[in-house]
Order: C-alpha cells, then structure tokens, then sequence
C-alpha cells in the first residue's frame, strides 16, 4: 500500500519539471483546463496531471512561434515548439544557439525577457520563470501552473499578467521567482485571452474573437472587468499600446483604437494587411506587421491613417521581437533583419528550426526516430533519456507520417510515396531511393517491407535497400492506417473494416486469413503473442483481439481511453499503452478479459504516435517534439525516489483522527500550498501556506492512508475511522 502511494505521489509532484531543473524550484502539477466538447473530450482532464507515471525527459523541438530579445547581451531566445533555443546573435548573419536546455513542460506560446528573468508562456503547464543570467547554461526557476493555456506574459515589477486562453487573465506574483504564485484572476464570458499589455492600473486584453477588454488591475488580487469593446475582422492574436493608442493585429486586418478614455476604448479605423497577421511591434513612428507573405514597414506618424512605406520578404515572420537595429521574426522557422532603414529593412540570415506533426515514432536501441510531416525525419539519441540529444534530420521529398527501421535503413511514408533513408551515420541522414506508392503505415521484417494505405497492401523487396522492389500487391477493404507484421502474418488496421489478417508466408502471393471488425475506426495496432490490441480513433477504445487462431480472431475486451481520440497503442508484458490526444494511458492486460487502466499521463500537446521498450515510453507529438514518460506503475521506485519520500515533513499528529486538524511543520522557505493526495493519486485537500508550517481538516475524509504533498517534499498520513 505504502508503495503504490508513493508512486502516486512521485508522478504527480515536481520532481521531474526539467531535465535541467534548479533543485529549489517548486512546479506542481495542478494546473486544469476547461476542455471544451468541439474538442473531442468529454471529460476535464488536468494539464500534466499524472497516475502511477511520470515525464523522464523530452526532446521538445520543433516549429518557432515566439522570440524575445536581450540587446545589451546579443541574445535572443526562440521557441521551438516545447523548448526554447539560446542564440547568440553578436553576428547577426551567423545566429549560433548556445543553449537547448530549455525544455518546458508546455508549448511555448509567449516569452519575455527581464534582465536575468526569461518568463516563459508555456501552454497548458503555465508560466515558467529561467535564470538566463548564465547564457550557455540556463536553469528552472520555478512555475506557476495557473489554470488554461497561457499565450502571453506581460509583467509590471512583481507581478505578472498571463493571457490564459479561456481562462481569462491571470495574476502572478513573481517577486519570488523559485515560488511564483497566481494572486488574483478575471475570466470574461465566451472571451478566449490571446495578450494582454499593462498601463497604470489599468490592463487591456485582447480575445481570440475579436473583442478588446479593459481590466482593472489597482488591486491585482481582485481585478475587474469593466469594459468590452466589439472589434472589426475575424480574429485577433496580438496588442500594442503607445501614448492614447491601442493597436490590434488579427485576421486581416490592423485595428486602431482610442483609448483618450481609457476605461472606454473605442475603435476608430482599421488597415487591411493582405493576410493573416499574428504580431505588431511598435519602433519610434514605425510599426512592422506580416501581411500575407510579406514583412510589411508602416509609417504610424499618423494613428488613424497608416501608410506602408516599407516591404521585403523574409521566410516567415508570424511574431517578432525588437532589440536596437535587429528584428527578429518567427513563423516556422528564425530569420533576423537589419532595420536600420526602416523603409529598406534586410534579411541577415534565415535559421531552420525543426519541424513539427510528428504523426509517428520508431525506437531502434537508443535512437529514437520521429517522422515529422513538416520537416521529415528527425533523429534522437535517447541515451540518456533525461536529456535526449538531436542527432540529424533529412527532408523526403513528401511529407512522411510513419516510420519503421531495419538494419542500417529507415522507411518513412506518407501520402506522397515511401522513402528509403541511410541512417548508418545518424548524423547524417540521407534519401537513397523513393517510391510514390502511398504509405499510412509501414514495418520492415527480415528484408520485406509492408505497407499499407488507401484499398492496398503492398510488399517490397529491400534486400538491397537503395534498390527496392515491388513484390506484390493484396486489395485491402477500405484504408490501412497501420501494419504490424509477426511472420507468418501481417496484421493491418483497417479505418473502417477493423483487422485484416493476411498470409505473407508467400510473398509473391499474400492471402486473406481471417478479419475481425470490432466498429469503430482503427488507426493504430500492436502485436505481442497471441494478442493484437487496436486503437480506436472514433470511439476511443483500445481493443484486445485473441489471434491464437488467424483464421478465427476473437475480441475480448475493449476499454475506453478518456481523452477520446485514440490513434495508436504499444504493448510490453503485462500493460498496454495508448496514446489519445493530449492522454497517454497505461493498462493492465495480464487478464486480457478484463482491461483496467492503472496509470496515465496528461502531456503537453496532442500526441499521435507512441513506441516503448522495457521501461520507458517514448511519445510522438504535434507541438512538443518527443516526450519520454517513466510508467512507474511498471518500473517501480528508485532508491532515489523512496529518499526523496521521507525525512523532511513533520506530520502532527499521526495517525490522526477523521475529524481533527493535522499540522504540518518543516516547510521549504517559498512553498506557497501543500495538498492532501488520496490512494487514487486524487488532490482531496488543498491549504494556502504561510511560513513553514500549515494544517489541514481531515473532516468528511475516509478512514486510510494520505500523503501530504508539498513541492518536491511528502509526508504519509494514516486517518484513523
């Protein structure tokens, strides 16, 4: 009993925040979204929550969507997708990243740098507060797991203002950055907070659908709503305030709006861009926005009336930070501008960050290979899966959604055909052949290779890899969205008719040997011994199929993974893993009869693909690279972790009575709540602190066994009837 409480406890504390976390940090995960049904959930499901599984390490790279700057020091910090590269930019033509330890436990949205402080808008994990005061080696602060899906962060002395998506604005004291915690909130009816910018008392938002909200922020623990003003166009994504102007930057369209009454803003005119425009930022008279394709150069000498007096055309340009002469934009990837000449502004340099939709994932040793829709094949050293490494990348000439590998070769395939890449040196991958049979799934066994995709399976030859040949071709009744082959069968999950079991002890002429259709839509499958497990996309289900007998298959038990949309599922020894979009599940299948979820993991992003070996998972996301989970409930606890569990809480009395009041003393100096954790893993109880001690009410509690839970720190509690 004590054990699985601690397990619980482990994975649901902050003990795993980063890879590369200060020991005084204090993340808890507690954040919650509200989830919303268009979604495909119907259930809430916390951001980062955990059961009986924690984060063992991500290597969370991928497309660059926000920038900060530090001029005095020639910095600048990207996002990539999950983390954020460190770039020296003292040669602007030649950025080169010093650093790519920060991996968050987000989706970096927003960053903000303040002196030594880089405040991190990570998604659904958040805030996060780095100590870049050393810039080749940055470490954790501490987070504050607001609840939403933090954009922005602006911040104003001590505090800092979080646009938190549908969760309004949130209000953080940062004053102590190893402890950050959330003061005061405001939440606008069908309002979706994307930035937020602060003058005065006063704080302006801006939300997704087009409406611009006045805050009051003279008490930052109570703020108030107080105005909501209609904005023209179908979207808004950014803010910008200078002397009596709001400027918005959205779908379309540059809003101009007065705020002469600053509680009663009012929009006067608006500028159409040409295209989507997600970012403004103001310099003396000037404003730079993206419109359609190009950086566009607007003279604001005039508020009202803008007038495009500049225009050039760099990679992308999505978000932009400024700092002296140099512009640096993201959208997919990192260029920097010279706009000493504000009318004639040039491209420095273009830097390609790596790509994200990783729709698939395959694990050869300690590699680790993703197959990126936007940029191909990344490759991953995960030897030490706490700080997995980027080894090379390559880019097929289609976009690839799965890969498999066999030897010294990978195969990766997608709509437009399938790709056969040298991975002997895997620093540097390269395309030695391609087909354009189109690939949604793919294995490689003993110099066959199978595929499968719309109506078709197809064999190919590859005993000579860079030669591959066609062998021959079976008629599949709908899509084939995935392939595992355990000879002599393939196994094939078909979107619509379920599992097609296939004879391939003849190559040259694969024959039906038996199907299964359990309904639903089948995108994901897995085979080990005598059973096959399906993931359902539709219903959300894993499945369990006895293949003891390929001509009879037989199901025999389904269990629905909560998140909804199931798309792929990994078996090892007795527990079953799937992934559904934000919520990798793992499963008890020693009774295949009866399946039961015993722990899971709430991640960053939606996740597509997953792969594991004996102990750990490795997941393929869309917006937060690879993600490495530890599934205690299989592993168990380390040394490590049963000393962390002891020794510093003070727990008085114990056991305790269930209607009493237990005080608990040997607080961390910053720890600013402490929670009471049930057997389940659930947070029963939860107590502001003030000092280092604090108490809790064990009224209306069940008789049993509780653990206190503050920080990194936890205590056992026995409640007596």
């Amino acid at each position: 009993m004590t054990a699985t409480l601690l397990c619980v406890l482990i994975a649901g504390s902050a003990t795993a925040v980063s890879p590369s976390a200060s020991p005084h940090h204090n993340c808890l995960e507690t954040a919650v979204d509200v989830v919303r049904p268009d979604m495909g959930y119907d259930v809430l499901l916390p951001a980062l929550d955990s059961l009986n599984c924690r984060r063992a390490g991500s290597w969370p790279f991928g497309t660059a969507m926000a920038v900060a700057a530090d001029s005095a020091r020639r910095l600048a910090f990207v996002s990539s997708d999950g983390g954020v590269l460190v770039f020296d930019v003292s040669d602007p033509a030649h950025p080169a990243i010093l650093s790519d330890d920060i991996r968050t436990r987000g989706v970096v949205n927003g960053l903000l740098c303040q002196g030594s402080i880089l405040y991190v808008a990570a998604g659904r994990a958040g805030i996060e507060l780095w100590d870049v005061s050393n810039r080749t080696a940055p470490v954790l602060f501490g987070c504050a797991n607001i609840p939403g899906d933090a954009q922005l962060v602006h911040v104003v002395d001590t505090i800092a203002y979080v646009a938190s998506g549908d969760s309004g604005l949130r209000i953080v004291n940062v004053a102590e950055p190893s402890a950050p915690r959330e003061i005061g909130s405001v939440v606008t009816n069908r309002c979706r907070y994307v930035d937020v910018f602060v003058r005065g008392t006063v704080a302006y938002a801006v939300d997704e659908y087009c409406k611009l909200v006045v805050i009051d922020i003279s008490d930052p623990t109570h703020p108030d709503s107080l105005y909501v003003a209609d904005l023209h166009g179908n979207g808004v994504y950014s803010i910008a305030v200078r002397d009596s102007w709001v400027f918005t930057a959205g779908d379309l369209l540059l809003g101009t709006v007065s705020i002469a009454d600053p509680l009663r803003p009012r929009e006067v005119t608006f500028f159409y861009t040409g295209g989507e425009t997600y970012d403004i930022v103001l310099d003396s008279s000037y404003a730079y926005i993206w419109g359609g394709e190009s950086l566009l150069t607007l003279d604001m000498s005039n508020p009202v009336s803008p007038v495009v007096v500049g225009m050039s055309r760099p990679l992308s340009g999505s978000n932009f930070a400024l700092a002296g002469n140099l512009l640096h934009l993201v959208g997919s990837d990192y260029a920097v501008m010279d706009v000493t000449d504000p009318v004639h502004p040039g491209v420095l340099s273009n830097t390609e960050m790596p790509g994200g939709g990783n729709f698939g994932v395959w694990m050869a040793d300690t590699l680790v290979y993703l197959a990126g829709f936007w940029k191909g094949l990344q490759i991953v050293d995960v030897s030490n899966p706490a700080h997995p490494t980027g080894r090379g990348r390559c880019a097929p000439p289609n976009n690839i959604c799965c890969v498999t590998v066999e030897g010294n070769y990978a195969y990766a395939g997608g709509d437009g055909g399938i790709n056969v890449i040298d991975v002997s040196d895997p620093d540097i991958p390269r395309v030695v052949a391609h087909r354009d049979t189109q690939a949604l799934g793919i294995f490689a066994l003993d110099s066959v290779l199978y595929s499968c995709g719309v109506g078709a399976m197809v064999l190919w030859k590859i005993t000579d890899p860079p030669n591959i040949v066609h062998r021959s071709t079976y008629g599949l009744p709908a899509i084939g969205r995935d392939i595992w082959v355990r000879y002599p069968y393939a196994y094939v999950a078909d979107d619509v008719e379920g599992l097609e079991i296939v004879d391939v002890s003849d190559p040259d002429n694969p024959q039906l040997a038996g199907r299964c259709n359990p309904g639903g839509s089948i995108w994901g499958i897995h085979v080990q011994g005598s059973f096959v497990f399906l993931a359902d996309a539709r219903s959300g289900h894993v499945r369990v199929v006895d293949v003891s007998d390929p001509t009879n298959p037989r199901l025999l038990d389904s269990l629905r993974n909560s998140g909804g949309y199931t798309c792929d599922v990994w078996a090892s020894g007795n527990h079953l893993y799937s992934v559904s979009r934000y919520r990798m599940s793992i499963v008890d299948f020693s009774d295949p009869m009866h399946l039961r979820e015993v722990g899971y993991y709430n991640g960053p992003s939606l996740t597509w693909a997953l792969s594991a070996n004996d102990s750990l998972i490795f997941t393929a996301t869309d917006h937060a690279g690879l993600q490495i989970y530890d599934p205690l409930v299989v592993t168990g606890l380390t040394a490590d972790d049963l000393d962390r569990g002891h020794g510093r809480l003070i727990v008085n009395p114990c056991p305790a009575g269930g209607n009493s009041r237990i005080r608990i003393g040997g607080l961390r100096a910053g720890t600013w709540s402490i929670a009471l954790v049930d057997a389940s893993g659930r947070v029963v109880r939860t107590e502001p602190v003030s000092g280092t001690t604090a108490s809790l009410l064990t009224s209306g509690l069940s008789s049993g066994v509780y653990l206190v839970r503050a920080g990194a720190d936890r205590a056992r509690v026995v409640l007596l009837p």
